[in-house]
Order: C-alpha cells, then structure tokens, then sequence
C-alpha cells in the first residue's frame, strides 16, 4: 500500500513537472517576442521617436501582465497539487509536509518569485520608455 501511494504521489509529480514545461515555455516565449524590436518589427535598435517608446512601453506592460500570470499559474498548479497529493491527515502523522510536496512547493515559489521580479522590472522599463516619450514630445 505505501508503495502505491508513493507511485501514484511520483506518478502525480510527473504530470505537473510535464506541464510546468509549457508554462517555462509561454514565460520564455513572452520574454524573448519583442524586447529590443521597433514597432516595425526591424533589427534591434534604441527608440528614436516617442511614438517608439510609446510601442516600447505597451510592449513592456504587455510582458508585466504576462509574467504575473505565470505567477498565478504556479500559484494554481501549486494548490492543486498540494490538495491531490497530500491526503487528509498525513501532514499531522509526519508532521511535516511529505517531501515530494517540499520539492514542489519550492520549486513553484522559486519560480513564482522570478516571475514577480520580472513584471515589477517590466513596469518599470514601461514607465520610463512612457517618460521619454513624453520627454520627447515636450510634455
């Protein structure tokens, strides 16, 4: 019987660990779509007009929203797997949370964290490309 669970908890672990790589992917694919790209969609160059650093900006906000959703997406993917992997009374027989929901509960936070730093950085790459912009236009 101990063994079962310990499969099913294995078994479990994999799945999330599975589709946390489409999550890292969306994170990476967002971080990696337009930073450094004019609003054309040309090589990377530093914005010479505001309305460049007005696409700049939107594009930076856009990235903010994205990484906080990842961050919720961890946050989700961690309760749930709290709640499926960890039975009804086995925290109080080990007195502790079972190591595989340690593993995955830091690894969740970790990334949740990483996240979080991201969208704060890219409001603040978004209000200064907005405070050139109106810099540039006489504002």
């Amino acid at each position: 019987m101990k063994q079962a669970w310990k499969a099913a908890a294995v078994a479990g672990g994999l799945a999330v660990f599975i589709t946390t790589g489409g999550v890292a992917a969306r994170a990476a694919q967002a971080a990696s779509s337009t930073v450094g790209q004019t609003p054309d969609n040309l090589e990377q160059s530093v914005p010479q007009m505001p309305e460049e650093h007005f696409a700049r900006a939107a594009k930076y906000r856009e990235k903010a929203v994205a990484y906080r959703r990842e961050a919720d997406d961890h946050r989700k993917m961690l309760a749930d797997y709290k709640a499926r992997q960890t039975p009804p009374g086995l925290e109080t027989k080990l007195g502790q949370e079972p190591p595989w929901v340690k593993k995955m509960r830091k690894h969740c936070e970790s990334y949740i964290t990483a996240a979080e730093k991201m969208a704060v950085e890219a409001e603040q790459f978004a209000e200064f490309h907005r405070m050139r912009g109106e810099e540039m236009r006489g504002k």
